[in-house]
């Protein structure tokens, strides 16, 4: 489910030594819906691909201390222009940075 687009998440846990098991939630549904599910390891990435047009956040649990988080909502577009077909690259990292370009919140296990 909504794996026929061309845009790309990339995640980045490369700065925590926690795994963590994760979830792409699609947000335009009556019910927002886990479309894609995923495993990092400490120290690691992932890139999630072919993702459709929509509205998203990630979900993930860090497998260490059980902490869950969601992240701020996420626009992925596709469009074609005059130079071609254009998608969303997207980099999320899971560690908390001053400033940084994504938000995340603390949710109850109901709703991971």
């Amino acid at each position: 489910m909504n794996n026929d687009g061309a845009s790309v998440l990339t995640i980045d846990n490369s700065q925590n030594s926690e795994a963590v098991f994760g979830k792409l939630y699609y947000l335009d549904s009556l019910q927002p819906q886990a479309v894609r599910y995923f495993y990092i390891q400490g120290g690691g990435g992932l890139n999630i691909r072919n993702i459709s047009a929509g509205n998203y956040d990630v979900r993930y649990k860090d497998l260490e201390q059980g902490y869950i988080s969601k992240s701020e909502p996420m626009l992925v577009q596709e469009y074609e222009d005059a130079y071609g077909s254009r998608f969303s690259e997207i980099t999320m990292t899971l560690y908390k940075v001053s400033n940084g370009n994504m938000q995340t919140y603390s949710i109850p296990e109901s709703e991971f």
